[in-house]
Formats: structure tokens, C-alpha cells, sequence
């Protein structure tokens, strides 16, 4: 069992992430809207609150935004799904929704870089990629933080600082600017 308020729930997420979206493209492909649907619809309640480290709102808000934009993206290309298609079924909706948690994302961000002191950090501050999908830390990073034999706080806080590094770069209105235009179209 995964502690909700853990990393493992980062990497459980986007473990459950890449399942769920072969299941749903496979479906929409199959012309089993109803299905791809229903599967999306429940895989959005599963981890609609399984927040993780609460100081990370904004990465499950970050998270929950791309699910809605890629089951956004699918839609749009799945003829069937066009036809199928009401006004809480189009690719329109699915935008809306994904713009919306990058608001709730770019809010809970800014509180988190201001609260650890990180909001004037550049956006040209490097951070190197992890080498695994759904991995937090690179191996350096992991290391490091276990080298306090057992401190799970300091290792919490390079948990912490690696996110806020990589949510410092991010242009979080021009997320939400392409996301609400590709709702509209």
C-alpha cells in the first residue's frame, strides 16, 4: 500500500497514467467511445485526490491538467469519438478542464516557491532529467539524500527543492493561454 502523502505516489500516477492512455487509445481506435469514456472518467476519480506530498499541490494539479489535455488530444482524433460527441464529450470540455487545473496549478506554485524562498529563481536554471519514467530524483540526488541514513525529512526536502526547481521554469500562463484556445477551437 502506498502512504498518500508520499513520492511513491507521484510514481504510481504516472505508472498509472501510461496504462490508462494505451487502454483508452486502444478503445477510441476500437470505436468503443463509451468505453474509452467510462475508462478516463474513472481513472480521473481514482487519483482526482491523491495529492501526494501536499507541499507538491501544484504537481497533482500539474498532473491532472495533462490528463484532461491528452484525453483532450485523443478525442480529437478518434473520428468515432466526433460523432459520438454532446457537450460535455468534445475536445473542447476536456481543454477547458485541463486549463483549469493549470490555473489551480499555477497558484498552488506560486505559494510553494514563495514559501521556501525559491520564487526569484531564473528560468534558465538547469535541471537535470531523471532517467526513469516516474522517477523523482536522479540517481545523484537519491544518493544524496539517503546518505542521512534514515532522514527522511532531508530527503523529503530534495524531493521538494528538485520539483520547485523544474516548477520555477515552467511559463504556467502560456499553458493556460494554449489550453483555452484549443477549447474554443
Amino acid at each position: 500500500k502506498v502512504a498518500h502523502d508520499s513520492e511513491a505516489v507521484i510514481e504510481v500516477k504516472a505508472v498509472a497514467e501510461v496504462i490508462v492512455f494505451k487502454i483508452v487509445y486502444l478503445l477510441l481506435h476500437m470505436n468503443r467511445v463509451s468505453d474509452a469514456l467510462s475508462q478516463f472518467r474513472q481513472h480521473v476519480k481514482t487519483f482526482q485526490s491523491l495529492l501526494g506530498i501536499p507541499s507538491l499541490a501544484f504537481h497533482h494539479h500539474a498532473w491532472m491538467s495533462n490528463q484532461y489535455r491528452t484525453f483532450g488530444e485523443f478525442w480529437e482524433e478518434a473520428p468515432s469519438a466526433q460523432r459520438h460527441s454532446s457537450k460535455m464529450q468534445n475536445s473542447g470540455y476536456f481543454y477547458q478542464s485541463a486549463a483549469e487545473y493549470a490555473l489551480k496549478r499555477k497558484e498552488s506554485a506560486q505559494h510553494a516557491l514563495e514559501a521556501t524562498g525559491m520564487a526569484k529563481l531564473q528560468p534558465s536554471t538547469n535541471v537535470p532529467n531523471p532517467e526513469y519514467l516516474g522517477q523523482i530524483l536522479t540517481e545523484a540526488e537519491h544518493t544524496y539524500s539517503q546518505a542521512a541514513v534514515g532522514n527522511n525529512q532531508i530527503h523529503k526536502h530534495v524531493i521538494l527543492q528538485r520539483i520547485l526547481l523544474s516548477e520555477a521554469k515552467h511559463e504556467h500562463s502560456e499553458g493556460v493561454l494554449v489550453l483555452l484556445t484549443r477549447a474554443y477551437e
